[in-house]
């Protein structure tokens, strides 16, 4: 007689983080990002360290032109899971729109280290590329 091993249960707060992101993807989907955003956010209030909600609020944020806000969603995602490779790229990303190359860099060699084929690899491509071009 072997045990077979059933899935982990769902805690609440997962549920309630999987069904935000339901929601807010269904809001967007109907162009409105405001109700998405209420979304996201109530979804943290149940879980205030989700790095997926956090990670989605970036987005919204970038989306809607609010990187300041983008950026403190990015800095908590990894703050909660510093192996969340797509938020570092983020990150980084708004750095170096920023003008903070450095930290653009940082970010992004942490999340090409942590996902080889994450687009921060190209990223820092391009950075060392621009780097090598700029005049001295």
């Amino acid at each position: 007689m072997s045990a077979t091993s059933s899935p982990p249960l769902e805690t609440d707060s997962q549920a309630t983080s999987r069904e935000a992101v339901r929601r807010m993807t269904a809001d967007l989907g109907r162009g409105d990002t405001a109700a998405a955003e209420r979304d996201l956010k109530e979804g943290l209030e149940a879980s205030p360290q989700d790095a997926e909600l956090l990670f989605n609020l970036g987005v919204l944020y970038e989306q809607t032109a609010r990187p300041a806000d983008a950026l403190a969603s990015y800095r908590r995602a990894v703050a909660s899971r510093p192996e969340h490779a797509d938020a570092w790229n983020n990150l980084g990303s708004l750095y170096a729109n920023e003008g903070d190359l450095e930290k653009a860099r940082e970010c992004w060699e942490r999340a090409a280290s942590l996902n080889p084929s994450s687009p921060a690899a190209e990223n820092l491509r391009r950075l060392a590329t621009e780097s090598r071009q700029a005049p001295p």
